[in-house]
This record gives C-alpha cells, structure tokens and sequence, in this order.
C-alpha cells in the first residue's frame, strides 16, 4: 500500500495518521509518502515521521517531496489536509466582514469565509484530482480539507476518482455523550445525518432504550449545558443534538450573533481570526507546534486516533466492510434535502469504495434548518464549477447568519471586497449578472471577465 499526504506540514492531521498507519498489523511493507510546498513544514514533519518509522520497526518507506504528482502516483490512498493561498487571504476571511460589522466565528465552512475558503482551497483540490485521474486512477481521495460540503460537491461532480469527505464531529460527539450518560460510547446505538458540522443525531439509544428523554434532562443541568451551551440551546428547540462545536454552531444559526450579548452569554468568542491568522501569530504557533512535536517523536503513542482513516484504509487494503461517517453528494441519500449537496451519512467502505445509506428526511425544523445551509453550500459549489461570481454572491445573500447580519447592499459591498483581494485566484471567473439596480441610480451593466492580460 501506499499512502500520499498532500499537504503533509499540517500538525493536526499527518502525525497521528501516520501513527495508525504503523500500528496496524495489515500494514507492514508499507509507503508513506509525504508532499508540502512548504519546505520548512515539511522537513520538520519528515524528521517526525522518519523518528516514527523508525521506532515502529515495521519495513515502512518514506517518500519527501513538493512534487504533488510524484507523490500522488500509484498512491492506494491520498489524504488532503491542506490550505491554500496566502495567509493574508486567510486573514482577510474574518478582517473584510468584521469591518462590515458581521461577526463569524470559525469562517471555515459557510458564510463569506467560508465560501471564499473553498474557491482557494478546491482550486487544489481538483489539481489533486487531475493528477490522480493520470497517475493513481484506481486510488482513494481521503479529503479533511474545508469547506467539507462545498469542497466534496465539486469534486464528486467533476472528477472521476473515488472521494469522500471526512470529519471527526461524530466520531467526538458520541464519545463526549457517552461521558455524559456515564455509558461507554462503543454501546451507543445512533443514525446520524445531515451537512458537515450540522448532522443531527436523528436516533440515540442504548440496548433499544430512547436516551433522548434523558438528555434533556441533562441539558437542564447548568454545568452540563456550559459544556455545549449553544447545542443544548438548539436541543431546546429543535429537539435534537448535533455534532461539531457550540463555536462553529453559532456562525452557522441566525440567532446569536448579531446581537451584542448572545455570545457573552453563551461563552463564544467572534472575529477572533482577525487576530489569529497573522503572519507572525499564525506562522509561530503553526512551526511551535511542529517543534514540539519533533521534541516527542520517539515518545510512543499506546492508541489509534479517532479519525476513520484508518478503517476506510483497512477495509479498502483487506475487502472486510466498514461503516464510517462520510461526505458525499446527497442524491436521495437525505430526502429533504437538495440533491447536488454534499451531505454526512453512514457509508459502509470496501474494495469497491464508498456506498453510501439513505437515512430518509431530517425531521422538523432540524431539517428546515440544515436545507438552508445545504443550499447556501450547494450554490457555492456551483458557483466554484461554473467559475460565475454572481453564483457566489448569491450563495453569500442566502448564508443565514450573513443575512440576519447585514443589510442586502453592505453584503453586496462586502463581497465586492472580498473578491478584490481574491483576485489571483479568480482568473477566468465571470459575473453572469446582467445588471445591478440601485435606488436613484442608472443600473450598471456587468459582463466583467475576471482575469489577467
């Protein structure tokens, strides 16, 4: 087997999916092939891996490159975990609204940063892709790459390989509800479904019993409803719990931010990527952490991760199934909602690939809730394939909290702004509005290519 990390400097993913690679009895003669553009990341993340190899004792190879085609051929399975662009750009996802006066939290999944993290990032992505379909045709793409949903609705419509989105938001939501419940999460029985970082827990039981009931009751408690006080907010009223964080949560619900005390109330921090992706905070954390890791190279890890690589990986190398929570285009899969969005549901893994099981309709306003995002989502991703910006621009005038937060001509403004300072990754894009009517003004015509002479 052969494994090719794209994006290989990220400290978050590389080394602890490394780790479960060696681990693995199935993976003995094994290549690890690692690609940054980098350099600096990658030398110091090639040190860990090399230190890690080393200490396994299994026959595992080590491959180091920027090349992304050469270590993408004959790869069995890709991960992508990477980000693209400029960290100013990055920066520029939180600055540009917040002077608008819009608030957003995390800015990697909806909403104008959101969006305009997915146009760079899926840029490579499909690159990614395009080398496969020629070197590694018969591989696997692993993507942790966001905006999940936006990024897998435009590689699942216009590539041929194999790919599927994956997070961890379930994996760690039934672990913290097991603590919770005081049950051990392996006896938990769920079905789960929705938009990455808005899947609902649509069933919760033990040996057959409902444990909703008593999750209610927990919620009531004040020291368990600090620990996820905008999920228990949104338990309260929809009726069900859901995975991902209360800060990505309140950035993706129309209710909280806006108003000056809800995320005082609630605990949340907003806008803080203002500050945290500068060259000088986000470039020292990003080498501290990857230092330090360098420090504990040789310290051995007793246990695998949580993240479902590994069993995707094994079930794909042995032909033994597995089920895993994935991201994949929707196409019935959750009945109401749309079917060119990306959605998470169960998909059981083998030799084959990805099938993918239908879990009928998300139910109430649960449901009501995550179409609005799925189609905010859906939108970009056409926009992105279609490389039309008035596809963007409505996709940003249909992002809940962007809407409940602005006016419809400072969203227009704003978004103007954004796409200024992404012009180099706009080249070709059109603006397929025919026109732009303002009170008291002669509408403008717009046809404008956007791209470089």
């Amino acid at each position: 087997m052969k494994f090719t990390f794209i994006g290989a400097g990220s400290y978050k993913f590389t080394r602890k999916l490394v780790q479960d690679i060696l681990l693995e009895p199935v993976f003995t003669d094994t290549t690890i092939a690692l690609m940054d553009i980098d350099q600096k990341k990658l030398d110091i993340m090639s040190q860990i891996i090399g230190r890690m190899i080393c200490d396994s004792g299994t026959n595992t190879k080590l491959q180091v490159t920027t090349d992304t085609r050469e270590a993408l051929r004959d790869a069995d399975i890709v991960v992508t975990t990477l980000w693209a662009g400029r960290l100013v750009d990055l920066q520029a996802d939180h600055a540009i609204p917040a002077s608008f006066g819009m608030r957003q939290t995390v800015a990697d999944t909806v909403g104008p940063g959101g969006v305009f993290y997915g146009i760079r990032n899926v840029a490579v992505l499909q690159n990614v892709c395009r080398h496969m379909e020629e070197v590694a045709p018969h591989g696997l793409l692993l993507n942790y790459t966001n905006p999940m949903a936006i990024n897998m609705a435009v590689l699942q419509q216009t590539s041929s390989i194999r790919s599927i989105g994956l997070c961890h938001e379930v994996q760690l939501t039934v672990r913290f509800l097991g603590r919770l419940f005081e049950i051990p999460y392996q006896e938990l029985e769920y079905i789960v479904g929705g938009v990455n970082h808005t899947a609902w827990f649509v069933k919760i039981c033990h040996k057959g019993v409902d444990l909703y009931p008593r999750l209610h009751e927990l919620a009531q408690k004040p020291e368990v409803f600090e620990l996820e006080p905008v999920r228990f907010e949104l338990l309260q009223h929809f009726g069900l719990f859901m995975g991902e964080s209360s800060q990505h949560h309140m950035e993706y619900n129309p209710y909280f931010l806006h108003f000056d005390d809800e995320p005082k109330r609630l605990g949340v921090k907003y806008n803080w990527g203002v500050e945290e992706y500068t060259a000088e905070v986000h470039g020292r954390k990003t080498l501290e952490g990857l230092q330090k890791f360098l420090a504990e190279a040789q310290k051995p890890i007793p246990q695998n991760s949580v993240e479902s690589f590994l069993p995707i990986s094994r079930a794909f190398s042995t032909g033994n199934p597995v089920c895993i929570y994935g991201n994949l285009m929707n196409k019935g899969l959750i009945s109401n909602l749309p079917d060119n969005a990306a959605v998470e549901v169960p998909v059981f893994v083998d030799r084959n690939g990805f099938n993918p099981v239908a879990v009928g309709a998300i139910p109430g306003g649960a449901g009501a809730r995550t179409a609005a995002l799925a189609f905010h989502q859906a939108l970009a991703a056409e926009g992105i394939v279609k490389h039309d910006l008035r596809l963007i621009r409505e996709a940003i005038l249909c992002d809940p909290n962007t809407s409940a937060s602005l006016r419809i001509w400072d969203i227009e403004r704003m978004v103007d702004a954004l796409i200024a300072q992404n012009q180099p990754y706009l080249e070709g894009w059109i603006d397929s509005r025919h026109s732009i009517y303002k009170a008291g003004s002669t509408p403008m015509q717009s046809s404008k290519i956007y791209g470089h002479s």
